[in-house]
């Protein structure tokens, strides 16, 4: 859950900053990009480095795009229902009429001897 993996190193940082070592705002920005799972590299590669002067403002833009992900359907399940509804179409035979062909099984026009 990324808003608690948020929660979780803002409370770090606010232990460190208790004991006399605190982080700047770059260093917590670097930390928290650098901790995000493999899955947000495209968003990280996104983030303008010339931006990690305020945390906060990463802070949400991170769980603005935690909700597009949430809200948007994973590849999985939109492939699925594309897999089906190509698997409805397309089986069995379909005999279009062709006027130029003519069926060297029966000698009429309009369709070929495999679907005679």
């Amino acid at each position: 859950n990324v808003e608690e993996h948020i929660r979780t190193l803002t409370n770090l940082r606010s232990k460190l900053a208790a004991q006399k070592t605190k982080l700047t705002e770059e260093e917590f920005c670097i930390t928290l990009l650098t901790s995000l799972p493999d899955s947000w590299d495209n968003f990280i590669s996104g983030v303008d480095t010339a931006s990690l002067t305020e945390s906060t403002k990463l802070v949400a833009r991170i769980l603005e795009q935690d909700r597009r992900r949430k809200a948007k359907p994973s590849s999985d399940e939109v492939a699925l229902p594309a897999h089906f509804h190509k698997q409805k179409h397309g089986h069995g035979k379909q005999s279009k009429f062709n006027p130029k062909v003519t069926c060297y099984g029966c000698g009429r026009i309009g369709h070929i001897i495999s679907d005679c």
